[in-house]
């Protein structure tokens, strides 16, 4: 099936024997739903507060609480922004970017694959991108090309939040990184500390009992030795795996939201983990990044940058 336009509202289903997976093209191509086919679990967190129920972005806003606004949780793109909004020599840069807002244009839409296409406004960059499914795998594959005669500099992230299917007091982490740190901490402002339940080894973060009480936390890790991380629920019997290209993606936050946070619209409710891997380690925008090298990533006059971010289901359990 060829599509050239989108439609407001439209969420499109792609499904293979094992998964069934749901997308937006109209506010950022987001991943809306992961679940096992014939299950009617949702892998990924789902917020449903006033707002996210309209599938699209209209409004030109580019702080933190219009992002929020329009959060239906599920997995969004980062590009050419991640976190605070930041002025950069193309102009203002919303918080986590432009992509997650834009309505992308759907170029193929088969059984199993879907190809999609943006052009953003906040810097010359074309992203196409490719949401696949072989057997257990939902592949994600972004090409981004830089569309002007000179060099490029911009911040490319993944922010997949998982449910509390995933999350619960079973859960546990492994992260293949032998640093984490809180030293810029949004959530939890007067905790400079990473939590106990965060064992750090030499080549791997181990996360256990971290579901107890509410809390936030928002961490950033770094020394990967490959990218890769492990969710493994025991209560569902449920292991998924995420792997990326840590050359693009050399850091990941790790967001932890258990019911604490009060303020409209959380409202104590929102229970997630997000393993996001990230071009950048802070989360302070373009600005701050470009004063440390290897936190942003940069581009030739017409060049482009492809990579892969895979998500593994696995059941039973492989641990």
């Amino acid at each position: 099936m060829q599509i050239t336009l989108i439609m407001l509202s439209s969420v499109l289903t792609i499904e293979n024997n094992f998964l069934s997976v749901d997308i937006c093209p109209s506010q950022g191509a987001d991943i809306r739903r992961i679940s096992r086919k014939n299950e009617s679990e949702n892998l990924l967190l789902e917020t449903k507060w006033t707002g996210t129920e309209k599938n699209y972005c209209d409004c030109a806003r580019d702080d933190e609480d219009h992002f929020i606004s329009h959060y239906a949780g599920g997995w969004q793109i980062m590009i050419p922004n991640a976190g605070y909004a930041s002025d950069s020599k193309y102009g203002r840069l919303g918080y986590h970017g432009e992509a997650w807002s834009s309505a992308w244009t759907v170029l193929k839409y088969e059984a199993t694959e879907m190809l999609l296409e943006t052009y953003l406004s906040t810097a010359p960059i074309k992203v196409e991108r490719k949401v696949s499914l072989d057997q257990r795998n939902l592949e994600i594959s972004d090409v981004v090309t830089n569309r002007s005669n000179a060099e490029i500099e911009f911040l490319w992230g993944h922010h997949p939040a998982f449910s509390n299917f995933l999350i619960d007091q079973s859960t546990e982490v492994r992260i293949n990184a032998g640093i984490i740190s809180a030293e810029v901490n949004t959530l939890s402002p007067d905790s400079n500390n990473v939590p106990s339940y965060i064992e750090q080894f030499s080549e791997e973060l181990y996360l256990k009992n971290f579901m107890t009480e509410p809390h936030s936390f928002l961490g950033f890790v770094s020394k990967f030795n490959k990218g890769s991380a492990s969710i493994i629920n025991k209560n569902n019997n449920l292991q998924v795996n995420l792997l990326w290209d840590v050359k693009i993606f050399p850091f990941a936050w790790l967001w932890i939201e258990n019911q604490k946070i009060s303020d409209e619209p959380w409202s104590n409710n929102i229970i997630t983990l997000a393993i996001e891997p990230c071009s950048t380690k802070t989360n302070l925008g373009l600005a701050e990044s470009l004063k440390n090298a290897g936190n942003f990533v940069s581009l030739g006059a017409k060049e482009s940058l492809a990579t892969l971010i895979c998500l593994e289901v696995q059941t039973p359990i492989l641990c």
